[in-house]
């Protein structure tokens, strides 16, 4: 499984453009490949944050030749940011908790969380009531953890966000 976090930075005037050419992502629902993708603004409504599962590195690849920017062209979304951060990882591990499923887990989280703050796996309480799965990769010294939770997330697991139901959307199922 591929994971892919992007980070856009948003000025407030711009929230309302980013947020609809965020939903036309919607025509990806089905798409072969993509597992889920959830997004949502942090807190502090600076940033928008995606996360988007993928069956491997090659359907993600796949899609970026065949289908990505056309999406971003039509959407004009590449006008609606100040700053984008893409992060890509490969090899994923999961720790389950209340869901098996990837794609279940994200795409009903009432909360998702992400950090890559070095030593992140050692302070946060990955193992809460309440989550539904992380997912871990990268290395020590540059990690990547997503998590999906059915509740508040403690304060220690990273960036808490919550899905815009717009931005969700189902891919063609779980991992093979």
């Amino acid at each position: 499984m591929l994971a892919k976090l992007i980070r856009c930075g948003v000025d407030a005037a711009e929230r309302e453009r980013f947020a609809r050419a965020q939903a036309a992502w919607s025509e990806l629902t089905g798409h072969d490949g993509l597992l889920v993708q959830v997004g949502g603004w942090t807190d502090d409504g600076t940033e928008a944050l995606v996360i988007a599962l993928w069956r491997d590195v090659k359907s993600h690849e796949r899609f970026l030749a065949d289908e990505h920017d056309r999406i971003v062209a039509a959407s004009g979304q590449d006008a609606t940011y100040r700053s984008i951060d893409v992060q890509l990882v490969a090899d994923v591990g999961i720790v389950l908790g209340e869901e098996n499923d990837p794609v279940a887990a994200f795409a009903e989280a009432a909360r998702f969380c992400v950090s890559t703050a070095p030593g992140a796996l050692t302070r946060g309480d990955w193992r809460s009531p309440g989550m539904r799965m992380t997912l871990i990769g990268g290395s020590v010294d540059a990690p990547w953890i997503g998590s999906a939770w059915s509740a508040e997330p403690p304060d220690d697991v990273g960036t808490s966000v919550r899905p815009e139901p717009e931005w969700i959307v189902v891919g063609s199922g779980p991992p093979r």
